[in-house]
């Protein structure tokens, strides 16, 4: 009987301390998805206000308010006929060049440290401003996997042309390490600072290791000169230069060579005779002509 007893007290005290601390447990339970909810987002884009460095499309786990989409976690951001700024987090700033379209996602979004970025680059070209963290950002193209990561500031340009062409430069007063890895062939190629690099047709193979042409934006053409980027025109990088005002279309008369050319002569003056005709010649007669043949009948001259 006792040891009844004792077991139903025994019983009884686990069941009450089981209780307490299924109390004590569910407000931790309940305030994780609220710190989820806390944890900073990764990104912000001007979208939809006057910012000419306006995003013209975002799309993703995002909110607008006050001129800004909010990236959560994830999202795709769009750069218009101009470069586009998107500010990340505490870190710093990427630059799309116009008509880019670049996806983000944070690969561990419920960690306070917001490096281990991805950044997925189809076309176009890019800037990245930014402070590097403990985790390596990686920046993802059609041929390779670019990691970046620190202790440094990164300032990375990054920019895809034709036939799969793709420039990287690591620059900057602290650079960050810059990595390349090739998706297909395998292999590494590690970008120094300092150094501006060509992989010609998607291939570690083929490289120029110092190329001389910008990896980033191309610069605004001015209204009065021609674009000095051409090439980027035609990748779509940089908007089509409109012509002035004062232009003329192909085929289109210009307004100064419309008039019809014309002399005004004076009222009074009166119009010039034509030509006389000169005299013709008058025929020898008939007596004329046989004597001339009496003549030379006869020797005569």
């Amino acid at each position: 009987m006792a040891r009844r007893l004792g077991q139903s007290v025994l019983l009884t005290v686990a069941g009450i301390a089981l209780s307490i601390g299924a109390q004590a447990q569910a407000p931790a339970a309940a305030s994780a998805p609220q710190a989820a909810q806390d944890l900073a987002p990764i990104a912000f884009v001007p979208f939809g206000g006057p910012d000419p460095m306006a995003a013209d499309k975002v799309k993703g786990q995002i909110e607008v308010e006050g001129g800004k989409a909010i990236l959560a976690s994830s999202g795709e951001v769009t750069a218009g006929a101009h470069s586009t700024r998107v500010q990340l987090t505490h870190r710093g700033e990427l630059h799309l060049c116009p008509t880019t379209t670049v996806a983000l996602a944070a690969a561990n979004p419920r960690t306070e440290d917001l490096s281990g970025l991805m950044l997925s680059l189809s076309r176009g070209a890019l800037e990245a401003r930014y402070q590097t963290g403990r985790n390596a950002d990686l920046i993802l193209t059609p041929d390779f996997r670019i990691a970046i990561s620190g202790p440094g500031v990164a300032s990375v340009d990054v920019r895809l042309a034709d036939h799969g062409d793709t420039c990287v430069d690591n620059h900057g007063d602290h650079p960050a390490t810059v990595v390349v890895s090739s998706v297909f062939e395998g292999g590494a190629y590690s970008v120094q600072p300092g150094q501006r690099v060509i992989f010609q047709h998607g291939s570690l193979r083929e490289v120029i290791d110092h190329a001389s042409e910008s990896c980033g934006c191309p610069p605004p053409p001015k209204p009065d000169e021609p674009n000095p980027f051409p090439e980027a025109v035609a990748a779509g990088l940089a908007p089509v230069p409109q012509p002035p005002a004062n232009a003329v279309s192909v085929g289109e008369p210009h307004a100064q060579l419309s008039a019809t050319l014309s002399h005004n002569a004076a009222p009074d003056a009166a119009p010039a005779p034509p030509p006389t005709p000169a005299p013709a010649a008058k025929k020898p007669g008939a007596m004329a002509r046989f004597g001339h043949w009496l003549s030379r009948i006869f020797g005569g001259k």
